[in-house]
């Protein structure tokens, strides 16, 4: 029943062979779109107009401890973004100004009513904050 007559007999090696072509076919193809998804990504994202950066913000040696402390050197990266703004142009402007450690002290700044949510990703940063 199972010989190589009767592979042989009724295209067994022909379909075998277009099995193995077909995986591999959709496997590269799977392989490329996975490779260049964040291209996709970038191309259905919204653009965001007028979040250039202006000019590099000094930073000192050691940042200090204190929430506080840190957002007087967080105010010279946010006047340069629009009132509302979304989170990763904060990111961006921080890592290229060097600022270290940007997630973990931009989710503090949100736990402590820094950042104040405006809806759709939108935030704003609260000045009263500071002086408090």
């Amino acid at each position: 029943m199972f010989s190589f007559q009767n592979i042989s007999a009724n295209n067994g090696w022909a379909m075998a062979l277009a099995g193995a072509l077909i995986v591999m076919t959709g496997l590269t193809v799977l392989s490329f779109i996975i490779s260049r998804l964040h291209w996709l990504v970038g191309l259905m994202e919204k653009k965001e107009k007028g979040s250039a950066i202006t000019e590099p913000v000094g930073i000192p040696e050691k940042f200090p401890e204190s929430l506080a402390a840190q957002a007087i050197f967080y105010e010279p990266l946010i006047k340069q973004l629009p009132e509302t703004f979304a989170l990763d142009a904060l990111y961006t402007l921080t890592r290229d100004n060097d600022f270290p450690h940007p997630h973990i002290t931009i989710r503090a700044f949100r736990t402590a009513g820094f950042l104040v949510s405006k809806g759709e990703g939108r935030f704003a940063w609260n000045a009263t904050k500071q002086g408090a």
